[in-house]
């Protein structure tokens, strides 16, 4: 669980979303990776891809194999969407 009241600093909201991890339901994980991701989305550290990659490697195993799946089918079904709009419009 998150303790909210301890972050004085950026820095200290950087440390703990770096380590945080899912204990308990992906809701109240997904709460407090927004809670700290708020604290430090401007940071110069803190990109968007560093971001979904501390998202996900937070999350449990099982939770972050069942993500990648479906993301992966996403991105492919949104790639053909792509190339297919682009052969019509030659």
């Amino acid at each position: 669980m998150v303790n909210k009241s301890r972050f004085k600093t950026m820095d200290d909201a950087l440390d703990e979303i770096m380590v945080l991890r899912q204990e308990g339901t992906v809701k109240k994980y997904c709460d407090e990776f927004q809670f700290l991701f708020e604290l430090v989305k401007n940071s110069e550290e803190m990109s968007e891809y560093y971001a979904i990659y501390l998202f996900m490697d937070g999350l449990e195993p099982e939770i972050r194999d069942i993500f990648q799946t479906w993301h992966q089918y996403s991105l492919h079904t949104e790639r053909q969407h792509f190339v297919s709009s682009e052969i019509r419009c030659k």
